[in-house]
């Protein structure tokens, strides 16, 4: 292994990730190979993803100099990137299977350019976890056990054939479908075709050259699920990283949580942003340049606010707080009050261009860009109010919300510790998406009171999940020893007790869950290939 230090032994490993990548490409695409649909699809999807990080590569190689970004993180700024791409071409109604294949196949060269690029880099990155494998047994095995669970889920979810009759089958596929034979997505007639600006049906898309129109949970819950994984192994505060145990741990709450989506719409994809934005909060420093912060800040807000309109609130508020606290506090950065305001003006210029192809999609389908930037169900026949209910009714429902919370059912302790945590980064990333989400849950609350818990928990998932996840994050990467220790101290065994419970909480679901990810992958094993153009 010492022979990783060396430039052929570094070469060697970046030589085999590339052969890997060939290999897998080769199996996926190349029809002369008999395969599977099972297989196909799984291996095309790990290739999306290697693609999102090789997009997001080049992105973080071009606007930070000094220091690089992980795998996770660098995987979101690319799949903004894409959507972003992917944006301008439906509307141009240019969006093709053929866009498809390119937008994966140049992220995977960027992926394999930068793999031999950063060689060295890659190299000890191997060698430091084989060195972590060789000292801490114990806690490599549950770290190994963590991430069969995560392998599990994306096997699962590519089994996952599972369609909603009243959304999926009248809508969601039936959108993936329009956007791939016509090259755009023009529903005025649709209800949910306004209610969201359509960045998942492209992400959906990307499926589609080597999958079935029912394999199309592949994206949400399989290549997300290993998105936010990712994310949580690559955290880091300054130098600061979590222990390897606590880590494990958190990965595991996550995995065994139980899964209340009930159809293709995006449910792990906003945890992944939502945290992919609080990651990238963390990530950017003062000194970094300002038009640098300015476009992945307003990459991942916007590719957030494509997926799902109720998200809207939160990217806008979180930014909004951030950057009240750098102008109008005592650590907000050198410089007068005009030269703080340059950069959240620039983010709102940035955030406009990266919005503009999707307001000209809208505008060609619905003759306006007020939806889904609006709500539009002012029919009293479509009414989400109830005009019945009165304030201590709405008082209750918004206590079951946070105390009933599905699937997180220790929301209202990690919400505690959120508010406890001290939040020392100047962009203040945990405080500002602590008071969105708080302010954002408040807006749901008040505006669809005729629904039930578990549909809001549904709807709220992509940002309450991630808040707790960012809260567990920034607690595992606090200073146990030293000044001020005995209060982060108490705050992990806080932040623990609730991961007990939790466990608790969701173990026989969690374990009736994996039983049906094994069940439908052995039985998608062994279905025939399917006409890509059946639904």
């Amino acid at each position: 292994m010492n022979g990783l230090r060396t430039e052929r032994g570094s070469r060697v490993v970046a030589a085999s990730g590339i052969a890997a990548i060939v290999l897998a490409f080769v199996y996926a695409t190349q029809p002369a190979i008999a395969k599977a649909p099972l297989c196909e699809t799984a291996a095309w999807g790990l290739l999306i993803l290697l693609a999102f990080a090789g997009w997001g590569g080049v992105l973080d190689r071009l606007l930070f100099r000094d220091r690089s970004a992980d795998f996770g993180l660098r995987a979101v700024w690319g799949a903004s990137v894409v959507l972003f791409v992917g944006g301008i071409l439906a509307a141009a109604s240019l969006f093709s299977r053929t866009a498809d294949v390119l937008l994966v196949d140049v992220g995977l060269v960027g992926f394999a350019a930068l793999s031999y690029v950063e060689r060295r880099r890659n190299a000890e990155r191997v060698l430091m976890a084989w060195r972590v494998v060789r000292r801490n047994g114990l806690l490599s095995l549950m770290v190994a056990v963590v991430l069969l669970a995560a392998l599990a889920c994306y096997l699962g979810a590519v089994a996952d054939s599972t369609t909603n009759a009243y959304d999926d089958d009248v809508a969601y596929l039936a959108f993936v479908r329009k956007l791939i034979e016509t090259g755009t997505l023009i529903e005025p007639f649709s209800f949910r075709r306004m209610s969201a600006f359509g960045g998942q049906t492209v992400f959906q898309s990307l499926l589609i050259p080597h999958a079935s129109y029912l394999q199309l949970n592949t994206f949400d819950r399989g290549i997300c699920v290993l998105l936010i994984v990712a994310l949580i192994l690559g955290h880091r505060s300054g130098r600061r990283r979590m222990p390897l145990a606590f880590t494990a741990l958190v990965l595991g709450f996550f995995l065994t949580l139980p899964n209340n989506s009930i159809n293709s719409a995006p449910h792990f994809a906003g945890f992944a942003f939502f945290l992919g934005m609080f990651r990238t909060m963390v990530f950017v420093r003062e000194d970094d340049r300002v038009s640098s912060k300015a476009i992945v800040l307003a990459l991942v807000a916007i590719a957030t606010c494509t997926l799902r309109q109720n998200y809207l609130s939160v990217p806008v508020l979180t930014l909004g707080v951030s950057y009240a606290y750098r102008l109008l506090g005592k650590r907000g950065g050198d410089g007068t009050f005009r030269e703080r305001l340059r950069e959240p003006l620039l983010v709102c210029a940035v955030s406009v261009v990266l919005l503009l192809p999707w307001l000209i999609l809208a505008y060609r389908s619905n003759q306006s860009i007020l939806f889904p930037l609006q709500t539009g169900t002012f029919r009293k026949a479509m009414a989400l109010q109830s005009p019945t209910f009165t304030l201590l009714n709405e008082l209750g429902l918004l206590v079951s919300m946070t105390l009933d919370n599905e699937p997180i059912k220790v929301l209202g302790i990690l919400t505690l510790v959120g508010a406890l945590v001290p939040d020392d980064h100047p962009y203040k990333p945990l405080r500002a998406f602590w008071i969105s989400s708080a302010i954002s849950l408040l807006i749901l609350w008040q505006s669809f009171s005729l629904s039930t818990v578990g549909n809001l928990s549904r709807y709220v998932f992509g940002f309450v999940a991630a808040l707790a996840a960012a809260v567990l994050l920034s607690v595992g990467t606090r200073r146990l020893v030293g000044r001020g220790s005995s209060h982060a101290r108490a705050l992990v065994a806080l932040a623990l007790a609730a991961l007990l419970l939790q466990y608790t909480a969701s173990r026989e679901k969690a374990s009736k869950t994996y039983q049906t990810y094994l069940d439908n992958v052995e039985r998608e094993r062994r279905r025939p290939p399917t006409s890509l153009e059946t639904l």
